[in-house]
C-alpha cells in the first residue's frame, strides 16, 4: 500500500497547473451567484392603437436615470431606482410623414409603415412635460403607458 506524504500533497497543490485550475473554479463559482437585475420594469408605450418607437427613461428619486429602447411600443428597463420615478418618452426622428410613421429600413423608398410604430409627441421627451410617474418596487413588474396624441 502506497502512502502519500504531506510534502507530496503540498507539491501537488503548489503546482502551477493545479493553482490555475483552482483559480478558474473560484471565478466560475463567483460568477454563478449572479442572478441578473433585481428590478425589471417592462411593458408597452402606445399612442392610440399604435406602439411608440424611441426610448423610455426612468428618473429615480436620487436623479439616477435608466433608459431602455422602445420598438413598436415594447420596452424593458433593468435596475431603475426603487421608489417614485419620473418618466420621459423620447421619439426617434420620423423618416417621413406628419404622422410620425417610420419608413421600412429593409425597402429603400418604401412608404411609411404603420406597423413599425410611431414617434411620441415632443411633450413626452422631458419628465416635466410628460407628467408621467411610476412607483418602482423590487422584482419584475409590468407598466403600460398609453400616451395622448
Amino acid at each position: 500500500m502506497r502512502t502519500t506524504s504531506p510534502h507530496t500533497v503540498s507539491a501537488i497543490l503548489l503546482s502551477p497547473t493545479v493553482r490555475t485550475l483552482l483559480f478558474c473554479l473560484a471565478i466560475f463559482l463567483v460568477g454563478c451567484n449572479k442572478s441578473g437585475p433585481s428590478v425589471v420594469v417592462s411593458g408597452k408605450v402606445t399612442i392610440g392603437d399604435q406602439g411608440a418607437n424611441g426610448s423610455i427613461h426612468f428618473i429615480g428619486p436620487s436623479g439616477k436615470e435608466v433608459m431602455g429602447p422602445l420598438l413598436n411600443g415594447k420596452y424593458e428597463v433593468s435596475d431603475p431606482e426603487v421608489g417614485e420615478n419620473k418618466i420621459a418618452v423620447k421619439g426617434m426622428a420620423a423618416a417621413a410623414g406628419a404622422t410620425g410613421a417610420v419608413k421600412s429600413p429593409e425597402i429603400p423608398g418604401a412608404p411609411p409603415s404603420a406597423g413599425m410604430g410611431v414617434s411620441p409627441p415632443a411633450k413626452y421627451a422631458t419628465p416635466e412635460g410628460s407628467g408621467l410617474t411610476y412607483t418602482v418596487t423590487k422584482g419584475k413588474q409590468t407598466k403600460d403607458f398609453p400616451l395622448a396624441p
